[in-house]
């Protein structure tokens, strides 16, 4: 009888030692509450990011007042790496009409990447969809409720030049297709005080133009790609710095009479990008922008 019993009290304390191990193996980690909330992509300004208690991410990228890019990604959190990881994750671009409806085009729905939390800051990692093995940042937005130290997303999105100018505080060429790499035009305007953009996309390629009145280099352009080649060109007397596989670059900064220029065009596509000629002629086109007002 007692060799029962002491059978049986094993047996409990068998299946007592396993259900606490099934329960800790499934027991969830919560994401840090300071991570939820809203977010927006910190180099042009031109995304937004949702993070919400269950993993849900969910991405909206504005490519014209007409159109942008939607994602949704089911992630899970590994407090070891500070990562939310996903897979199956969906793209679609939405497309309005003036009425306000839209439809939705799907891309795909097996994306796979995942976001590192940085502080106030989203690290987005992704696959070979869409950015590749570059990092997309996002930082809190304060202006929709989250967070207490942070700055609202500090950029105007516009078509209308003379207001982009209005908000840098500066002049700004208005570039046309003599200059411009074949088959690109213009999207919108991104500018700050002291920071004006220009975005033009077209046959899959990517350029983005800068202008400052105070960062410079690669701080300005925000592309920290790093590049194989880093050289020095000039073209009409202005000395151009080259980032590519030095034959082509990806990215190109300069200055001219004391204000601070950048020119990205496909960052992080190393081979697909602009030769000194084009470049050049890009640099001396905004040569006559004029000086900070």
């Amino acid at each position: 009888m007692k060799k029962l019993l002491v059978l049986l009290f094993t047996a409990m304390l068998v299946l007592s030692g396993c259900t606490k191990q099934e329960e800790k193996k499934n027991e969830t980690v919560s994401i840090p509450e300071e991570a939820l909330g809203f977010y927006y992509e910190q180099i042009a300004g031109r995304g937004n990011l949702s993070l919400d208690e269950n993993g849900l991410i969910i991405v909206d990228w504005s490519s014209s007042a007409s159109e942008k890019s939607h994602w949704q990604m089911q992630t899970e959190y590994d407090a070891a790496t500070n990562r939310l990881t996903y897979k199956d994750g969906l793209m679609s671009v939405l497309t309005f009409a003036e009425n306000g409806s839209f439809t939705e085009d799907v891309k795909y729905e097996d994306g796979t990447g995942y976001f590192t939390i940085d502080g106030d800051k989203l690290l987005w990692h992704n696959d070979k969809k869409d950015n590749g093995d570059n990092d997309i940042v996002f930082v809190r937005n304060v202006e929709l409720g989250q967070g207490e130290a942070n700055m609202p997303n500090p950029w105007i999105e516009t078509t209308d030049l003379n207001a982009a100018i209005k908000e840098a505080g500066f002049e700004f060429e208005l570039l046309t297709d003599e200059v411009l790499p074949q088959g690109v035009s213009l999207k919108t305007y991104m500018a700050m005080p002291g920071i004006l953009s220009a975005i033009f996309e077209g046959n899959g390629n990517n350029l983005l133009i800068r202008k400052s009145n105070s960062a410079e280099g690669k701080d300005l352009a925000g592309d920290f790609n790093e590049y194989s080649k880093t050289w020095s060109d000039r073209y009409k007397g202005i000395d151009i710095t080259c980032e590519g596989d030095g034959k082509m670059a990806n990215l190109a900064y300069f200055d001219i009479d004391g204000e601070h220029f950048s020119i990205s065009y496909n960052a992080g596509n190393e081979g697909n990008g602009l030769t000194i000629d084009q470049v050049g002629l890009l640099s001396d086109a905004l040569k006559t922008s004029g000086i900070s007002k």
